[in-house]
Order: structure tokens, then C-alpha cells, then sequence
């Protein structure tokens, strides 16, 4: 069972972690990145971030969707976690409707984006992202932006109405 996805351009940060796991009651983490699976540095940074009770897959974005629809993993509750827009779309895209989406930290190499926007503290995006965005909202308009489990999640709809996006 999809607990949630989650974009974070940490991917797994380890303050954080702990505190989705349980908030989500997530026993297994998906991390969908095609970079990360043939780093093997980063991969292992990755899992070692992880508690030990929580089991752990990196895979490329391909290989984890034909996973998430393997039945056999119905029993596990999986946090999916992804780090660009583009791909947390197309994750969102071929889950069932209903999965809850977080965002987290994400954008901080927009900064010199001529065209780039902060929507909320740690969170900026440039045109082409708003437009991701936007389809996202679309699919799933109880997405929000939530660093931590422990903060309050804002609307991602507001935080585009806010910003004029609308």
C-alpha cells in the first residue's frame, strides 16, 4: 500500500526521516531517481540515513513504477520519495487517486533562475516547474508543502494562488 509521495531534493534528509516514517506509519521507503542508482556513494549515504526497521529500494523511475504495481508488495507500507517535479508527476501520474503528496525542500539551485519564484520558504520553482506544478495540483489538490512531518503542511493550491499562479 502507497502511504504517500514525497518530493525532496534531499531525497532522504536524516532529521527528517524518522518523523515521516511514523507519521505515515511507513515500514518501506521507495526513493524513484535514475542518478542515485549508479552512484554508489550517494545510495549508501542514502540508506544510512534511514532507520534500521525500515526497509529501503532505490530504483530508476522506470523499474519503480512496474514495482509499485507489483502485487505482491500490497502488504508493505511504502513512502515514495522522488526529487524533481517532472518526476513526482510522473509517479503521480500512475498511482491510483487519493495518494497523499508532500513537498518538501525543493528549488535551492533556482536561486539564479532569472524567472525563478519562491512560493514558501525553502521552495522555489521556475516557470517550467510551475507549470509541473500545476498538473500536479490538478491530479491531486490536497497536495501540500510540508518540510517536516512536525510542520504544518500549507495547500500547495494556496501557495500558487498566492503567488498569482492561478
Amino acid at each position: 500500500m502507497i502511504m504517500a509521495l514525497r518530493l525532496d531534493e534531499d531525497l532522504i534528509n536524516s532529521q527528517s526521516i524518522n518523523g515521516w516514517c511514523e507519521s505515515l506509519a511507513a515500514d518501506s521507503i521507495i526513493i524513484a531517481n535514475d542518478q542515485l542508482v549508479t552512484d554508489g556513494v550517494s545510495s549508501m549515504v542514502q540508506k544510512m540515513a534511514v532507520p534500521r526497521n525500515i526497509k529501503v529500494a532505490i530504483k530508476e523511475l522506470q523499474s519503480a513504477l512496474v514495482l509499485l504495481q507489483d502485487p505482491s508488495f500490497g502488504d508493505l507500507k511504502i513512502l515514495i520519495i522522488v526529487d524533481t517535479p517532472g518526476d513526482l508527476l510522473l509517479i503521480l501520474e500512475q498511482l491510483p487517486a487519493g495518494i497523499p503528496v508532500y513537498v518538501g525542500t525543493y528549488g535551492r539551485n533556482n536561486a539564479g533562475h532569472s524567472d525563478a519564484v519562491q512560493l514558501a520558504p525553502g521552495f522555489r520553482v521556475t516557470a517550467d516547474e510551475i507549470k509541473l506544478f500545476q498538473k500536479v495540483f490538478a491530479l491531486q489538490e490536497h497536495t501540500v508543502f510540508q518540510r517536516t512531518a512536525a510542520e504544518e503542511p500549507v495547500p500547495l493550491g494556496n501557495l500558487l494562488q498566492e503567488n498569482n499562479i492561478f
